[in-house]
């Protein structure tokens, strides 16, 4: 069963309140730790 609109769209907050804290992270290690772990909750996304 797929997500309703709603559910989507809190998904889709979710993912974007993630990538908006790697933007604005300074330090260049943590922000490749960031962006890794929001490209593999988005890749668990996908399989699942």
């Amino acid at each position: 069963m797929g997500m309703t609109t709603k559910q989507f769209n809190g998904y889709l907050r979710l993912v974007l309140s993630s990538v908006q804290e790697a933007i604005k992270e300074e330090d260049a290690e943590k922000k490749q730790r960031l962006l890794e772990q929001i490209a593999e909750n988005l890749q668990s996304a996908i399989v699942k």
